[in-house]
């Protein structure tokens, strides 16, 4: 009859009360894992396929699990653990340690990590790498920096409790308005952190009458809007796409966007036990997560050598980071202050 609030009470007095759990739970996987194998292996023998193939998702997942409890006792990396009444609980590694993958590094000479946005202080605290023995081969940039500018427009401090204040989100407004003026026959994006600030940026843009503005709602895929909102490129419409889903694995090349503006920085939710440890425990790393999300989203839209695209900041955060020291990727951008 242990709830949630008395287990986590019992975690922070003893951090690893729960081992035994864990341990528990291994033992009872790895003998349920023997029994399905067991019947998982006749039903293969004797050619019971329709049976072999309902059991066979049941004894991968049971090996999943016996392979991440084990890890988890031999090593007990570094980690948080989270209780929900409803939901049971959760252990999260905070880093990819070594330990866990000790058999995918330590069994070859030599290990390439291929990313356009990653750094060798990043690998060696997430991961563990011998720094004495991990090299950063950083190539030129492959995209001309003129072609991506990244200017900070008049920013200000962007946090939760400026953002319900009635004069940030005015002066957010008024600071867009001067921008989609300035490129007046231009499509774009405009990146906020969450559906409620692209409607208080979104709705009073609309009233204007003067931009096609394209807001994503909350629950609709962003495979939906941009399918949308390129058809409206295509037809010369000029619209403006505003949503919290595009910093990541969005291609918007050519005249499919010429300007992005970024709200705000986008620091991963402190509703995550995880990253509220990190922000805590590795401010920097913390950062530098922030930053690559920056990076990358400064990157929808130049795909190619000939393409171009304006990058507008008007966070005081995002100036903070991308000027920091930790961005080792600023140089393949055009930075500039307005």
């Amino acid at each position: 009859g242990t709830n949630g609030k008395e287990l986590m009470l019992i975690h922070e007095s003893t951090p690893f009360n729960y081992m035994k759990l864990v341990k528990a739970l291994y033992n009872v996987f790895t003998e349920v894992h023997e029994v399905a194998k067991e019947i998982s292996d006749s039903y293969l023998a004797e050619n019971r396929r329709d049976e072999y193939l309902r059991i066979s998702p049941i004894v991968r997942g049971l090996s999943l699990k016996i392979l991440n409890y084990g890890n988890f006792i031999e090593y007990q990396y570094e980690h948080v653990f989270q209780f929900n009444e409803d939901f049971g609980f959760t252990i999260k590694p905070i880093f990819i340690d070594k330990a866990i993958y000790k058999s995918y590094l330590d069994t070859s000479k030599k290990n390439l990590f291929m990313s356009g946005t990653i750094s060798k202080d990043f690998l060696v605290d997430t991961i563990g790498l011998n720094p004495d023995e991990t090299v950063e081969i950083v190539l030129d940039p492959v995209f001309n920096p003129e072609n991506k500018p990244f200017a900070f427009v008049r920013p200000i401090n962007l946090n939760y409790k400026s953002l319900q204040q009635k004069d940030t989100i005015e002066h957010l407004v008024n600071v867009v308005e001067h921008l989609l003026d300035h490129h007046t026959g231009d499509s774009g994006i405009i990146l906020t952190p969450s559906f409620k600030l692209s409607k208080d940026i979104g709705f009073p843009l609309i009233k204007t009458k003067k931009y096609n503005i394209i807001i994503q709602e909350s629950g609709q895929p962003v495979s939906d809007v941009i399918d949308a909102y390129k058809q409206q490129v295509d037809e010369g419409m000029n619209p403006v796409l505003i949503s919290p889903s595009l910093f990541e694995g969005i291609n918007l090349e050519g005249e499919y966007c010429r300007f992005q503006i970024l709200t705000k920085a986008p620091f991963g939710s402190l509703g995550d036990e995880r990253v509220k440890y990190i922000m805590n425990q590795y401010p920097d790393i913390f950062n530098i997560m922030t930053i690559m999300k920056l990076v990358q989203g400064a990157g929808r839209g130049v795909r190619n050598k000939d393409d171009y695209c304006a990058t507008y900041a008007l966070d005081s955060n995002i100036k903070r980071l991308f000027k920091s020291p930790l961005n080792v990727w600023k140089k393949e951008f055009l930075v500039e202050d307005f």
